[in-house]
């Protein structure tokens, strides 16, 4: 006998981090962002999310698509379409590529992703101080992957079964019921779009999507394929400009080392 309640997954939100909406089940894999306690469901939305198919009525996400790389982006949506019901709705609210190019070339400064650059530490945080270095932050900020407009979305939605595809304004969805809920959530105070976004919403079409799900090739070497497969760790440079011990690189880059302080020092 489940425990859990009829309604459980019956509108989900994937990637919640530490956000909380009521009527939703949360899932995300990290569970570093606890601040409200761990999500319902812990897994990873890009391989498997442990909901029975055709349960969903509406899966959401905020702010989580463009750190996906494109494959993932792609396992992302045909598992959002297994769980969906016919009909059922998929919705995003992301980065608007288009929004950042039109930004760049008219001289305009996002003033809410420079607030967010200034929680970055002195180290990592890249300078704000202009119309150029605000583009190049939205390119290369904090973990993004992709970069997504209408177009890229569509034509992904489209290989992966979805019908009815459309830009949407905050709370501005077929799912009537948490219609006010999603636009607190995807709006700022006025009631429109967070500035540089771009909100989708999508149908499951009754014809299966044309792409398969691609898993994440495993490195060559054993000990790296162990480390990987088994511990979730992958062997890396701290410096990424410097060779990895046991690399023929590191070698010589310690005996060119050696031979400079010895040359300097003797």
């Amino acid at each position: 006998m489940s425990l859990r309640p009829k309604h459980f997954g019956k509108y989900l939100y994937i990637g919640c981090g530490n956000h909380r909406m009521s009527m939703f089940t949360h899932a995300d894999i990290n569970l570093g962002k606890n601040k409200k306690g761990n999500p319902d469901i812990f897994c990873d939305i890009t391989k498997h999310i442990p909901l029975p198919n055709n349960h969903v009525d509406l899966i959401f996400s905020r702010g989580t698509m463009e750190h996906l790389i494109y494959s993932e982006f792609i396992n992302c949506l045909l598992e959002n379409y297994r769980i969906l019901k016919i009909g059922g709705a998929v919705r995003m609210s992301l980065p608007d590529f288009d929004v950042t190019i039109h930004n760049y070339m008219n001289n305009l400064i996002d003033k809410y992703h420079n607030d967010e650059m200034e929680k970055w530490d002195l180290y990592h945080r890249m300078p704000r101080n202009g119309v150029a270095e605000n583009f190049i932050n939205r390119m290369l900020y904090h973990d993004h992957f992709y970069l997504h407009n209408f177009h890229t979305v569509s034509k992904a939605l489209t290989k992966c079964g979805f019908i009815n595809i459309r830009k949407v304004n905050p709370g501005e969805t077929i799912a009537k019921e948490i219609s006010e809920i999603l636009k607190e959530a995807e709006g700022k105070s006025d009631g429109q779009i967070l500035d540089g976004q771009i909100l989708i919403e999508a149908q499951k079409g009754p014809n299966p999507p044309t792409l398969r799900m691609l898993k994440k090739p495993l490195p060559n070497n054993f000990i790296s394929k162990f480390l990987a497969k088994y511990f979730n760790i992958r062997i890396t440079g701290f410096d990424k400009r410097q060779g990895i011990f046991p690399e023929k690189k590191w070698f010589i880059e310690k005996k060119v080392m050696f031979y400079q302080y010895f040359k300097k020092n003797f």
